[in-house]
């Protein structure tokens, strides 16, 4: 790893999981949307996400 990046920590990966888990369950619930629309809209909220979780850390 290059100096001064940490690893993501547990909770990023598990957060990015329950993004696939979420999209899995729209899905099977009849939502037809593509994965580039899902993962359009679905993205704001993982950098927000993951921007706390890196700000709590430091």
């Amino acid at each position: 790893m290059r100096r001064g990046v940490q690893r993501p920590s547990w909770l990023i990966l598990h957060h990015f999981s329950i993004g696939i888990d979420i999209r899995n369950l729209l899905r099977a619930g009849g939502l037809a949307r593509s994965d580039t629309a899902l993962d359009r809209e679905w993205g704001p909220v993982t950098s927000e996400a993951a921007r706390r979780v890196q700000e709590k850390a430091q």
